[in-house]
């Protein structure tokens, strides 16, 4: 998530946000990283999805696609099982030894269950652009434009939406 703006307003409650000046003179970027959220999906589909990576050579067919249909089975909110994304990478700047966990998992939950909590907890981390809306009052978001991989997902791209209440464009 990045912005542009004039002033500055620093980011002291939770110290998440990145101030970096612009190349246009009067301009300040600033933005924090949802790092890693593409890299967590492909960890869960090499180490946990391993049925759907070989059925899906056998189909012909994107692995991943085998996974949303597999996410498309579960209710929002993954039947209380909750995924915190921060798997090795650096997590918020004030606490960097945050590590990535799930909890409240039980007998009932299936491969669809890990991998639409691996989406939701990312989703989650969207929770950004509601911090910079509160430092930058006239900022204005229309919509989110993802990148990568897992910017093809339809499935992950309503799940962000439902938790940002923005539009989410699919790659094409």
């Amino acid at each position: 998530m990045a912005v542009s703006t004039i002033d500055i307003t620093p980011d002291k409650k939770y110290r998440i946000l990145l101030y970096v000046k612009s190349i246009v003179l009067e301009l300040w970027q600033v933005g924090a990283c949802i790092n890693g959220g593409g890299l967590c999906l492909r960890w869960f589909r090499d180490e946990f999805g391993k049925y759907e990576k070989e059925r899906a050579k056998e189909v012909n067919v994107d692995s991943y696609k085998l996974l949303d249909e597999e996410v498309s089975k579960v209710p929002e909110g993954s039947e209380g099982l909750i995924f915190i994304p921060h798997l090795g990478r650096r997590a918020y700047l004030n606490q960097p030894d945050i590590k990535g966990v799930w909890f409240g998992f039980a007998w009932k939950h299936t491969v669809g269950h890990f991998f639409r909590s691996v989406m939701e907890g990312i989703a989650y981390e969207y929770y950004y652009m509601k911090l910079a809306k509160s430092l930058f009052r006239d900022l204005q978001f229309e919509e989110i434009k993802g990148i990568g991989g897992g910017s093809k997902s339809r499935i992950w791209a309503q799940i962000k939406s439902r938790h940002t209440k923005y539009p989410v464009c699919l790659a094409r």
